[in-house]
């Protein structure tokens, strides 16, 4: 990491991904669900 700029470093010091995980670490976490319709997530 001694190569990279300030900016790089504080986005991927630290992250040593496994084989099969991402190479880069998402900036914001999300999320998506599975319903079966959209009266099932109505009743939520």
């Amino acid at each position: 990491m001694s190569d990279f700029r300030i900016d790089t470093k504080c986005v991927q010091s630290g992250w040593k991904p496994e084989n099969g995980e991402a190479r880069v670490l998402p900036i914001y976490q999300s999320t998506t669900f599975k319903y079966d319709s959209s009266e099932e997530m109505a009743a939520l």
